[in-house]
């Protein structure tokens, strides 16, 4: 996980997590870093934490190419990139929709 955002240094840790390395893992060798299956995961977002640091165990949704996965298959990755970019779309863009800008004391003369 890649830290996004941190409360500190106040005294209420909250954090904010993005996934990375998203890679699914197996026990063969080969194009898929460990895996026979054709398979991605996606990250439905970021995580917070009420700690400072990342999340032990986060949800994700892990999508298979069943006709293209085995241990004989040639695993193409190709029908599987385009059923992601149908279906799980990256973002056209972001708005903002919160900021909490930190701003020091300052004293006041009497």
């Amino acid at each position: 996980f890649r830290p996004l955002w941190t409360s500190s240094p106040t005294e209420s840790p909250l954090s904010v997590w993005a996934p990375e390395e998203l890679i699914p893992r197996g026990k063969f060798l080969g194009i898929q870093r460990g895996s026979n299956s054709v398979k991605e995961r996606v990250a439905l977002g970021h995580y917070a934490t009420t700690s400072f640091s990342g999340p032990a165990a986060v949800s994700l949704l892990e999508v298979t190419d069943q006709q293209h996965s085995g241990f004989f298959a040639k695993h193409p990755r190709d029908d599987l990139h385009r059923f992601m970019e149908v279906f799980f779309p990256h973002p056209v863009r972001f708005r903002q929709i919160w900021r909490q800008q930190q701003s020091s004391s300052k004293p006041l003369c009497p």
